[in-house]
């Protein structure tokens, strides 16, 4: 499966500043701190790099138990869909319905705002509650409430963990020595061009690495991936046209294939549906 690149903000962010790097680098003028440089550069990239490195561990695995938690979620939901279909085509097609609600109540809201699709996902649970089986059917009920079950502590996990963003101090730590650590740079070069690249290079992984966080700190890390392999296949297998939300069509986190119909809403808040123009 292939998948179309992601341009992101901080993709716009780090192109810029390689740019401008470049241009003063090469044309800018020599800068003269006042004191000695190699006083404070060691200490400087030393506590950058401890404290980046601890972010990100931090931001990674954060963003790991998400990711795991939404996964397990995509499967659950194809079980039920799957397993429904023993109680017949009219109980399959509500779960269906009531499984629609749920994804796109969940796209709607940002990550952080999780909650939001609670009043759905417990409608899909009591629909399945209330279902009353035959009796060689009671055990795929009892099976698929299980399942709803195991997904209660996923939804638990995922909220959880995207409200819990970075502590405003570590993050302002890592901003601020980052920032002390690329002008240490840029004053160290000087005309040579091996001098040069090597402040180019430098001063480009340290905005690099704060671009980074800042993306695993709002759990943008591919976002697009997600969307297209859990929340679109679903749509596919359960015979739903892809809803999108405007703002993630925007961002490029979601994109419709050239001459699909889709579903979005519009300023009044209405689900219509559109197809996208063929090239």
């Amino acid at each position: 499966m292939k998948f179309k690149p992601h341009i992101t903000t901080s993709t716009f962010i780090f192109i810029a500043f390689v740019i401008l790097a470049s241009i003063f680098t090469f044309y800018g003028p020599e800068l003269n701190p006042g004191f000695e440089i190699t006083d404070v550069f060691p200490t400087t990239a030393l506590l950058f790099g401890i404290l980046s490195g601890f972010t990100v561990s931090i931001l990674w695995g954060r963003l790991e138990k998400t990711r795991g938690c939404l996964t397990d979620e995509t499967g659950i939901i194809y079980s039920i869909y799957y397993r429904s279909a023993v109680f017949g085509k009219t109980i399959q097609n509500k779960v269906s319905d009531l499984i629609d609600d749920y994804l796109i109540a969940t796209t709607d809201a940002p990550l952080e705002e999780f909650n939001k699709s609670q009043d759905e996902f417990v409608k899909l649970y009591n629909y399945i509650l209330n279902l009353k089986p035959s009796k060689e059917h009671t055990f795929e009920r009892g099976d698929m409430l299980a399942m709803l079950d195991e997904d209660i502590k996923n939804r638990t996990h995922v909220l959880f963990h995207s409200m819990a963003k970075l502590v405003p101090y570590l993050s302002y730590s890592v901003y601020v020595l980052g920032f002390m650590l690329i002008l240490l740079i840029f004053y160290m070069h000087n005309y040579t061009f091996a001098s040069a690249v090597i402040t180019i290079l430098l001063s480009s992984t340290v905005v690099l690495v704060m671009l980074l966080i800042d993306d695993l700190n709002k759990m943008k890390l591919w976002a697009n991936i997600f969307m297209e392999v859990n929340l679109n296949s679903i749509y596919d297998v359960i015979g739903k046209k892809r809803y999108y939300e405007e703002w993630l069509m925007k961002q490029g986190y979601q994109s419709p294939k050239p001459g699909e119909t889709y579903r979005i809403r519009d300023k009044s808040g209405k689900i219509i549906e559109k197809t996208a123009p063929k090239k």
